[in-house]
């Protein structure tokens, strides 16, 4: 995968237009060899163009407008595939800031052995914690390591290498050029697509190209390719600086590391003195808590105990004076009734159930004696006090009817308060 410096160095002296200033977008070759984006060169040549003619914004050579207007430029569809390919390129590990994971590291931390590239809002968090303050910090800019420059020449041949291989058919070389489609094609694509086209082989049309590009070479002043070698070695005196500046780099490095593996012993101690006495202070504090919250507690529910017992007192005490009341009462009543009961009992003129003639049964539901006379042939109630609530049957006279009776000799009363009555001769 190439490095970040590579693409960014790649990009920024081959892929770039020289109107926009950006990555190629459909680029066009001009008759001069210079390549532009299709929208930056037809936009150059609404502007400046006279009569269906342009220059070309480098070398100032006069360009015709083709025929088929400018879309019919030649494509440089090399351009465009290496284009295509170093936008795929992903930036370098180690770029990322190794906390959040996700922002771009602008700062490396010198006291920080290992998660020491960070971004500038996770600086903040760094700062953030006692141990760490006295941190210092370097740009990553001014740190920049950059590839070996052998590394650099192995991925653009690589580039180049991939470059070669049609994008369809896997492990055919593009070894033809289509003119009609102004395309490249390997022979697979030739039998199907291009098989009617006009096309050549691609290095009949490098050695025709080349040609053409010599010509236009010894045609450019000798201040151009003057200007050209003097930019191919400050390039290499560049490579060998910044091969030097790796060599410090990794000095500083190595020994930056023992000084950090020292300062981050110190600082492990310091931060589990410091934890270890911020542990005490908190045990501390939640047990005095705990101990304040459960004595609160403790008197609350004293407090409910002693109210509970003061209430059941108050209720006892009110029980036994309502129960002794009522007592009293009942008793009071009852002796009342009971001497009631008596002087009653000498003033009822009705005859004892103990004779031989007379058989009792008490109704409860209307509070009377239910009397049964088999010598008058009658069955009467009367109350305690002696008054007569009914009577069945003719005192003194034998019927059979059906409310008449002949010698009743049993009566009862169920729990219903329904009377019976044993009828003797009648049977029933």
């Amino acid at each position: 995968m190439a490095s970040k410096e590579m693409c960014s160095a790649f990009s920024e002296n081959f892929l770039t237009c020289h109107i926009c200033l950006g990555e190629y977008k459909d680029p066009r070759v001009l008759p001069c060899y210079h390549t532009f984006c299709l929208e930056c060169i037809a936009d150059h040549a609404a502007k400046n163009g006279v009569q269906n003619k342009f220059f070309c914004p480098v070398c100032r050579q006069e360009a015709p407008v083709p025929p088929g207007g400018l879309d019919t430029l030649v494509k440089n569809f090399f351009l465009r595939k290496v284009t295509d390919f170093m936008r795929d390129q992903k930036a370098p590990e180690g770029r990322l800031c190794e906390y959040c994971k996700h922002k771009e590291a602008t700062l490396l931390c010198q006291g920080c052995p290992k998660t020491n590239q960070l971004c500038a809002t996770c600086r903040e968090l760094h700062d953030s914690i006692p141990a760490l303050t006295d941190h210092h910090f370097v740009p990553q800019s001014q740190i920049d390591i950059s590839v070996n420059p052998a590394n650099k020449q192995t991925q653009l041949r690589q580039i180049l290498h991939i470059a070669q291989y049609c994008e369809n058919h896997d492990g055919e070389l593009l070894k033809f050029y289509c003119k009609e489609d102004d395309t490249v094609a390997c022979r697979d694509c030739i039998l199907e697509t291009h098989s009617k086209h006009d096309f050549e082989k691609i290095a009949d049309v490098v050695k025709a190209q080349r040609v053409i590009i010599q010509a236009k070479l010894r045609c450019l002043p000798n201040g151009k390719l003057s200007r050209f070698e003097k930019v191919e070695k400050t390039i290499v005196r560049t490579e060998e600086r910044l091969t030097e500046n790796q060599t410090k780099i990794l000095r500083l490095v190595d020994s930056q590391k023992l000084a950090m593996t020292k300062q981050i012993s110190k600082n492990s101690k310091t931060i589990e003195r410091e934890l270890t006495d911020y542990y005490q202070q908190v045990e501390k504090y939640v047990r005095e808590q705990t101990d304040a919250y459960l004595l609160d507690v403790k008197q609350h529910l004293e407090t409910y105990r002693t109210k509970v017992q003061s209430d059941y007192t108050k209720m006892k005490r009110c029980l036994d004076e309502k129960s002794n009341t009522i007592s009293e009462e009942v008793k009071g009543l009852t002796s009342t009734q009971v001497k009631t009961l008596e002087a009653e009992k000498d003033r009822i003129a009705i005859p004892m159930c103990s004779k031989g003639a007379l058989r009792c049964a008490y109704h409860y539901g209307i509070n009377a004696i239910i009397v049964s006379d088999y010598l008058t042939h009658s069955v009467y109630a009367v109350t305690p006090k002696g008054d007569g609530r009914f009577q069945y049957g003719l005192r003194d006279q034998i019927e059979s009817g059906d409310e008449e009776l002949d010698d009743p000799r049993g009566i009862c009363v169920d729990m219903f308060g329904r009377i019976f009555i044993a009828d003797c001769r009648n049977d029933r």
